[in-house]
C-alpha cells in the first residue's frame, strides 16, 4: 500500500528540527528534466552540495518512478507551496470539431 506523501514528510518548514534529524546530506537543486518511459518516468536532477564552496562539481541524480508516484509528488509539492495545479482548458467546440 502506498502512503500519501503528506504522511511521509513534515507538513511545514517549522519542523526544521525534525527535518535536520532525518537528513544528513543537503543539496541545492539547480535544474531538472524528465523523460517519458511509457508506464514510468525518469527524473534527472542536477544539484550542488549545500555546505561546499562555490567551485564544485555538479551532481546528477537520475530517479525512476511510476506515473502515480510522479502525480503524488507533484500534488505534495503544490500542497506545501500553497500553489494550485494548472487547469486544462478545453479548446472551443469549433476548434475541436475542425481538429485544430
Amino acid at each position: 500500500m502506498v502512503e500519501k506523501p503528506s504522511e511521509q514528510f513534515p507538513e511545514t518548514i517549522d519542523n526544521r528540527a525534525e527535518i535536520s534529524a532525518d537528513c544528513t546530506d543537503y543539496k541545492v537543486l539547480l535544474g531538472w528534466s524528465a523523460g517519458d518511459l511509457g508506464d514510468r518516468l525518469s527524473l534527472r536532477m542536477q544539484s550542488l552540495d549545500a555546505s561546499q564552496e562555490r567551485d564544485q562539481d555538479v551532481h546528477e541524480t537520475c530517479m525512476f518512478m511510476t506515473k502515480t508516484q510522479a502525480v503524488q509528488l507533484a500534488t505534495y509539492l503544490f500542497q506545501i507551496t500553497g500553489e494550485s495545479a494548472p487547469t486544462r482548458h478545453k479548446p472551443p467546440l469549433l476548434d475541436r470539431l475542425l481538429g485544430k
